[in-house]
């Protein structure tokens, strides 16, 4: 469906947003309005970004982030621009894309390669492996979703699929049940589920009701924290933060509808902006602890949503990777929760990281249907990704450290 283009007063809406979802939905649109989009697309990114990052760099050419601690409900970290008067680099650094995206210019995606470690250092970005999965997965106890992180591949988005298609599923079944997970674990209802899946009222109600039916732990505990919001006027993180909701007896029935949705976004999302803030306080005392910081062995860069990023010497990487990977998991064994958390640690010379930690040193099993990369070494069952050339001879990977010469890469094998 084309978007209206006409605004209050029968004026034309010219927006950004209009014009982009105008040339999504219309692939046969004039040039000049492709060109037009391109061009507010660039600009932005200059504006917001790259004249910033050229203009407020110290003279190590380093940027001050501004970050702050009460700038959302759940308690994140927010990252608003800043005054460069006062120090900051003028830059949203949250809003920086951490992926590709083909509907949006390369500058935009390309930004976090500018940020760059200093000679002799490597940039380590960690992030939480589906941590808000793991989350609402210990707060509601539901057992499917236990079983499948315990003793299977963690893999939920193929059970909500499962629930909506039967047991044999497409990739592109699995898709859309990835997309409706994460407006479902929120509390959303067959509305949700047919902007996420485009399907019909009647068959989003059904698909709604399985998904219910096939988790009825995690659909009990979405009705308790409704009834809890309402009796207590708020909710607790796992951690024991409290954050109030006072407006949900108001009579206005869409208030109370967005209350109800707090008592399931807070304590999900809250208990991650608890887990990523007491991380950090216990990463910065070991750190000490160790003169890490005092030697300019490592340091902290930033920290975006569920990620820290850092700046760590070459040679002391062995080090220093384990020490982060067991602080930013220890949240989960301090309450004891059944599902752990697990972290993701990628390593480059700046921070768009190609090259995987994990896959480095201790090799990979390939998911079913998916190729390993050529240049992946194979040894005893096992494809392990090829340490990067600033790094040769500081990590050993673990089929070095059994005595075992690097086989030959393996052939291109056929999908």
């Amino acid at each position: 469906m084309m978007p209206s283009l006409i605004g209050l007063g029968n004026q034309y809406k010219t927006d950004a947003d209009t014009l982009e979802k105008l040339v999504e939905t219309n692939p046969d649109i004039n040039p000049i309005l492709l060109t037009l989009v391109k061009y507010r697309q660039v600009e932005k990114v200059i504006g917001t970004y790259l004249e910033g990052m050229l203009n407020n760099c110290d003279e190590n050419s380093e940027l001050r982030y501004q970050f702050k601690q009460t700038g959302a409900p759940t308690g994140r970290f927010t990252a608003p621009a800043g005054d460069p008067a006062h120090g900051y680099g003028g830059i949203p650094i949250h809003g920086i894309p951490s992926t590709y995206d083909d509907k949006k210019p390369k500058v935009a995606t390309a930004l976090r390669q500018a940020f760059v470690a200093r000679d002799g250092y490597t940039m380590v970005k960690v992030d939480y492996a589906g941590e808000e999965l793991r989350i609402v997965t210990n707060l509601s106890a539901e057992p499917v979703w236990t079983d499948e992180f315990l003793h299977g591949s963690g893999d939920l988005h193929s059970i909500t699929a499962r629930a909506f298609f039967g047991q044999e599923i497409t990739k592109q079944q699995r898709q859309q049940g990835k997309i409706a997970n994460f407006s479902l674990v929120y509390g959303g209802g067959t509305m949700a589920i047919m902007r996420a899946t485009k399907c019909s009222q009647q068959e989003a109600a059904r698909r709604k009701a399985a998904f219910d039916k096939s988790l009825p732990r995690f659909a009990d505990w979405v009705k308790e924290q409704k009834a809890k919001v309402k009796r207590d006027k708020g909710v607790f993180t796992a951690f024991g933060r409290w954050m109030s909701v006072p407006d949900v007896d108001s009579p206005d029935k869409a208030v109370v509808a967005a209350c109800e949705r707090y008592s399931l976004n807070y304590p999900i999302q809250g208990t991650g902006a608890d887990i990523m803030k007491m991380s950090m306080v216990m990463l910065y005392k070991e750190f000490h602890k160790q003169q890490w910081i005092q030697n300019n062995i490592a340091r902290f860069m930033l920290t975006v949503h569920d990620e820290i990023v850092f700046e760590v010497k070459h040679e002391n990487l062995v080090d220093v990777m384990p020490v982060i990977e067991r602080i930013m998991t220890e949240p989960a064994r301090m309450v004891r929760w059944k599902v752990p958390l697990e972290v993701e640690p990628l390593i480059d010379q700046h921070w768009d990281p190609h090259y995987d930690y994990h896959k480095i040193m201790k090799g990979y099993i390939p998911e079913k249907g998916k190729k390993p990369k050529d240049t992946d070494i194979l040894y005893n069952g096992r494809y392990y990704q090829e340490v990067p050339p600033w790094l040769k001879g500081i990590l050993i990977p673990e089929y070095q450290r059994e005595g075992g010469p690097p086989p030959a890469p393996p052939s291109p094998q056929e999908p």
